[in-house]
């Protein structure tokens, strides 16, 4: 670098500003390439993703009665989404582009929590940056940020909770702490599952204790006073849980109280929810199929963050060296990751190996309820070869994973980092033992494995420009599917559209499960309380006679009445086609 004096007067003092706000500059890194893949994925489309239909019919009838109400199938908390995203409604006008919006800018909330938590861990700028942006473009994050759906809401109070919980253990003021337990209410009003993160810091506050006697001093400590003290009486660890747990457990309580004795509970919290996890815990199997998602689990958020493995490469040979013992272990993960690999493939599972958002065929490319059921699939954006190669490094990130854990067992680590994996560890064991298992859970345990793999590069070489190459290679791919997946939903939506305004009555029309559940859920759910019959969580089902259906090729008994061309990037030529289907005579 030239010396500042050989320089003009504008471009060193930009340097200077660089240097003294490097932080700040990051972060403005980070929020402008998020503005850029909004841009470049466009997501002001009118219609829902996934189970977002739920959701966004919750914020309707919390617009028009006043009164949060969830639907029978719903099972998330979701007060937090509904009513951030009625705050949008009111602002912007209510529509499928406005509570898009709505989680956008949580997701951008998310990345900065991330960011700040990042840098109250001690990591330098560049892998801060690079770290963050890993996670921006991960396939979940982009596809969940671009939705209605509950989940980066929760990853948004989650990450603001690590953050508020990690600054008040370095500190030692309790007021951070406050500050985590609100945002952790957040998350549990998102979903449930966020009640473990104040049971995280609640029981790390009792271990420390336990094993290492005190707990910071719960009263502000102010800056220049050197490391916060520490007190030896029960007193002060029970008033940090209490600081740290107390909004969370009233938020739980209240939402109890009303589930309970007000008519908050529905279908779903009756029969789906506890009953079918105790199902899952005990069929024969159990040990089997946990197995299998474990191995799904490292494998997949491994080359999610490929951008992060390529940047430590070159040196993270010097930290997976383990003692004799743990090589034991390592050995052991490496036969168990391998054999349930080989078992996955040998049943044509390759990666992507979870099917509600990443597909062989793209984002979750289910055009039609019936279709779906009569093999009538997309033909496959992934070939074999693709698959067959990308299950390959999928499993070596994965196994470089368990390297990494193993690595850090025993291993004296600083108490933040100690709270930061507690938490991740009791969010696997909830996503690995709940009775369903989408990709979509894989999602709140990146931070906590970013943050592993930052920590185990942390002495090291580490190759931020390489890691800039890697992270074109996975947002490049994001974008190009969420394109896809933007694009022959348009299609089909304007298609089905066009069809109502036809006259075609709305239950001969199946376009899926998202125009299913948004145009005939309301009659389905009074049909079912009509003729005393049973709900089911596609109650749809009840009312729909397909005569029109949308599919990738035509399944027996329907023919095509019209091709819908869309625009793509995993096409030759840049295009495909969605075919618009009617029942033969």
């Amino acid at each position: 670098m030239k010396p500042l004096k050989h320089m003009n007067a504008p471009r060193a003092n930009a340097l200077v500003w660089l240097t003294r706000h490097r932080a700040s500059a990051g972060a403005g890194i980070v929020l402008g390439l998020f503005l850029l893949l909004i841009l470049l994925v466009a997501p002001l489309r009118e219609f829902p993703i996934e189970d977002d239909w739920d959701y966004a019919k919750t914020v309707w009838n919390l617009l028009q009665t006043g009164a949060f109400h969830r639907l029978e199938v719903t099972q998330a908390t979701v007060f937090f989404p509904a009513v951030w995203g009625a705050l949008f409604a009111r602002l912007f006008g209510y529509s499928f582009a406005t509570l898009r919006v709505s989680t956008l800018a949580l997701a951008a909330g998310t990345l900065m929590f991330f960011y700040a938590l990042l840098g109250e861990l001690g990591f330098d700028a560049p892998r801060r940056v690079l770290a963050t942006l890993a996670l921006m473009v991960t396939p979940v994050f982009v596809y969940l940020a671009f939705s209605f759906m509950t989940d980066i809401p929760f990853l948004f109070g989650y990450s603001g909770a690590l953050y508020g919980y990690t600054r008040a253990v370095r500190r030692g003021d309790a007021r951070w702490a406050l500050v985590g337990s609100a945002l952790a209410a957040c998350a549990f009003l998102a979903r449930q599952v966020g009640l473990l993160i104040p049971a995280a810091f609640g029981l790390f506050v009792l271990i420390r204790h336990v094993r290492r006697g005190p707990a910071p001093d719960p009263s502000p400590i102010q800056s220049g006073t050197g490391p916060a003290r520490w007190r030896e009486d029960w007193g002060a660890s029970l008033r940090w849980i209490l600081a740290g747990c107390a909004i969370p457990l009233a938020a739980a309580g209240a939402y109890g109280l009303w589930t309970e004795f007000l008519g908050g509970a529905n279908w779903a919290d009756r029969t789906r929810t506890f009953s079918g996890t105790l199902g899952f815990w005990l069929q024969p199997d159990f040990l089997g199929v946990l197995r299998r998602r474990l191995a799904i689990a490292v494998s997949t958020t491994g080359l999610y963050l490929l951008p992060l493995w390529l940047a430590g490469l070159a040196s993270l040979g010097e930290r997976l060296r383990l003692a004799r013992a743990r090589l034991i272990g390592l050995g052991l993960s490496a036969l168990v990751l391998a054999v349930t690999l080989a078992q996955l493939a040998l049943t044509d599972q390759w990666f992507p190996y979870l099917t509600d958002i990443l597909t062989r065929r793209g984002l979750r490319p289910y055009l039609s309820y019936f279709a779906y059921n009569m093999d009538a699939h997309r033909p496959l954006v992934f070939s074999l070869e693709a698959s067959a190669a990308l299950t390959i490094l999928a499993g070596l990130c994965g196994l470089g994973f368990c390297a990494l854990i193993i690595g850090r067992i025993r291993t004296p680590m600083p108490p933040e980092l100690a709270l930061v994996y507690g938490a991740t560890l009791l969010l696997a064991l909830a996503s690995l033992t709940f009775f369903t298992y989408f990709e979509r859970y894989l999602l709140p345990l990146l931070p906590g494995l970013i943050i592993l793999l930052l920590d185990a590069t942390r002495q090291v070489r580490f190759s931020a420009r390489v890691g800039v190459v890697g992270f074109v290679i996975v947002a490049a791919c994001s974008t190009a599917l969420m394109r896809d997946y933007f694009a022959w939903n348009e299609v089909k939506w304007d298609a089905g559209r066009a069809l109502l305004a036809a006259g075609v009555p709305v239950e001969q029309i199946d376009g899926g499960y998202e125009w299913d559940g948004w145009y005939l859920y309301d009659a389905s759910a009074a049909y079912i309380r009509a003729h005393d019959q049973p709900m089911t969580i596609d109650p749809w089902q009840y009312l729909l006679d397909p005569r029109y259906i949308f599919a990738f090729q035509p399944p027996p008994g329907y023919h095509v009445t019209r091709e819908l061309p869309f625009a793509t990037p995993l096409r030759p030529g840049g295009v495909d086609r969605v075919l618009l289907l009617e029942r033969g005579p």
